[in-house]
């Protein structure tokens, strides 16, 4: 935070990263207490996706594809290309704003019980980085959007815990359980849509977790 940086790149470049989202996290809890916003809306996970990147060094608003091309990030714009994400094929980007649209109704807190908000805390994390919205940085904007959620839903520990500090800790756990829920459906019993009801509920238990463990 005082900017004394690494003089390591790849270090340097965690350094930027992370004194960006500190700076990100602040905005946007500055940003809730004062209005009343819908934080599942496409245009607020656009706009934590600005502010992020606009924070950032051009260098890291360039990201190579899976074809070798380079692609420039623009900041606070959905993706425009189609995207692979390890083994996973993002959906098509012209079918963005229908699945952003879905995700808002479904995870608007407003209609949710007190006990259901705590759930779909979980399940609201893992949705975003599936759908891919933007063309870099999915991550870090779905774990800043989480960080709102958990303010917006009354389950607020900013300032004292943070969920990601937990994800870092356990990395490859979070990683694993987020393919987990990112699979097809087991059989005819593992829920009705295009991913495992089994692998979300899964993903969901060890959010929860590890947010408690940090609580």
């Amino acid at each position: 935070m005082h900017k004394d940086y690494s003089k390591d790149p790849a270090n340097q470049a965690l350094q930027l990263e992370s004194q960006a989202q500190i700076e990100v996290q602040r905005l946007i809890e500055d940003r809730l207490s004062r209005e009343d916003v819908t934080i599942g809306a496409a245009d607020f996970l656009c706009w934590i996706h600005k502010e992020f990147y606009d924070r950032l060094p051009d260098e890291f608003r360039v990201v190579t594809t899976k074809s070798g091309e380079k692609e420039q990030v623009k900041p606070g714009q959905l993706r425009t290309c189609e995207v692979e994400v390890g083994a996973q094929v993002a959906p098509a980007f012209r079918s963005l704003p229908k699945f952003l649209a879905r995700f808002a109704a479904a995870y608007d807190l407003a209609v949710l019980a007190p006990l259901e908000r705590i759930v779909s805390t979980g399940a609201a994390h893992h949705r975003p980085p599936w759908i891919n919205p933007v063309l870099d940085g999915n991550g870090r904007v779905v774990r800043l959007f989480t960080h709102a959620y958990f303010m917006k839903a009354g389950l607020a520990g900013h300032g004292l815990w943070t969920v990601s500090r937990g994800f870092a800790r356990r990395r490859d756990e979070y990683i694993a359980a987020l393919a987990g829920a990112d699979r097809q459906p087991d059989n005819d019993l593992d829920g009705c849509g295009n991913l495992s009801a089994r692998g979300l509920e899964q993903f969901c238990t060890c959010f929860l977790n590890t947010a408690l463990g940090q609580v």
